[in-house]
């Protein structure tokens, strides 16, 4: 992320688009719910007939403490049966919560790339929350007033390809400060003396 204010006018603005912002969200947001869904899938469960017998159990273990008392037997009884889901049952709860979930949150960026689309805003730029969260609550682009950062991408040539995918290669550049005087301060010190270009070659070497 980087501050608009902290570009000069030699400065080049990779700047991400809503078109890829909304793009890439919804393909990065669809494989985690999928792999989401397909680990809850894969969870191993007991056979039927050990839950069966574990039932059984349970039930015979009610009838010997609650045997001279019918009625709290019956509502022990009761209480345990209502409530009774085997482990494949609660599997495929988890994983139908986990599709209603992908579904609504995928369709809600799906619903924005449609709007952005009408309104002529794909070209513009995308600026999300510092700190957002791909919930049904939290807006996906806001004003930079509200708290909001335009986001750029790294230059690709950066990127080293000889390396393994595990290894980070992260190049972070970002000043944030508050209207407190001494927070301000810093401010105008790193702006007009850190000798940005000065680090720009180095990275470019």
């Amino acid at each position: 992320m980087l501050d608009k204010e902290l570009l000069t006018p030699q400065t080049p603005l990779p700047l991400v688009t809503r078109k890829q912002y909304l793009d890439h969200s919804i393909q990065h947001l669809t494989e985690i719910f999928d792999y989401m869904t397909n680990t809850v899938r894969q969870m191993p469960v007991r056979s039927l007939a050990e839950q069966e017998a574990e039932k059984q159990r349970t039930l015979e273990k009610y009838g010997k403490t609650y045997g001279n008392d019918p009625k709290r037997l019956k509502s022990a009884t009761d209480y345990y049966l209502s409530g009774y889901q085997t482990d494949q049952q609660r599997r495929d709860e988890q994983v139908n919560k986990a599709l209603r979930n992908k579904n609504e949150i995928v369709k809600r960026y799906q619903d924005e790339l449609e709007k952005t689309t009408r309104e002529g805003l794909l070209d513009s730029p995308a600026i999300p929350l510092i700190v957002h969260s791909p919930d049904m609550t939290t807006p996906i682009f806001v004003a930079e007033a509200e708290n909001g950062r335009m986001l750029i991408t790294e230059n690709p040539a950066y990127i080293r390809k000889d390396l393994p995918k595990h290894v980070p290669q992260i190049l972070v550049l970002y000043w944030s400060w508050s209207d407190w005087e001494p927070q301000k301060n810093i401010a105008r010190v790193v702006e007009e003396s850190f000798p940005i270009e000065k680090l720009e070659a180095m990275i470019d070497r």
